[in-house]
């Protein structure tokens, strides 16, 4: 394994990046991250900080890929209590939608391909499936609506 570190890549303040590792044929590159608990948690839906964790997950998120390496992010995040509206939504940690399986710059990615590209041949460029394009696609659409 490398000396090198990839980490620097993956400004997100609100996690940390624990761990590294580059398969040796340097296609893959998994990283492990963690919230930042330098942060007070707060709610993915209204950014409202929160005091009670309820629970800790993880779950495994697709990133841009680094050169000819696909990354991928095994990341640990809280369900968080809200006193606002007594529900437990997941902790907005910056990195990821808590309904998607890819890293949110991935998904600006995606988006941005899809304005020019199908949602096919998005899916075919890069090797996702077209239901996992067009749902990010359509999460993007429904965003914009709102304003």
């Amino acid at each position: 394994m490398s000396s090198l570190s990839i980490t620097h890549y993956f400004p997100f303040l609100r996690v940390r990046i624990l761990r590294q590792r580059v398969s040796g044929d340097g296609r893959r590159a998994y990283l492990e991250a963690v919230p930042n608990r330098r942060f007070c948690p707060i709610r993915h839906l209204c950014g409202r900080p929160v005091t009670g964790i309820h629970s800790q997950e993880s779950r495994w998120f697709w990133d841009l890929d680094f050169g000819p390496a696909r990354v991928w992010i095994h990341c640990h995040y809280r369900k968080v209590v809200c006193p606002h509206c007594q529900k437990i939504p997941t902790e907005e940690l910056e990195l990821f939608d808590p309904y998607l399986r890819v890293t949110k710059r991935l998904a600006r990615y995606i988006f941005e391909l899809c304005r020019i590209l199908t949602v096919q041949e998005v899916a075919r460029h890069l090797g996702l499936d077209w239901k996992t394009v067009k749902e990010v696609d359509q999460k993007f659409l429904e965003k914009a609506s709102q304003y």
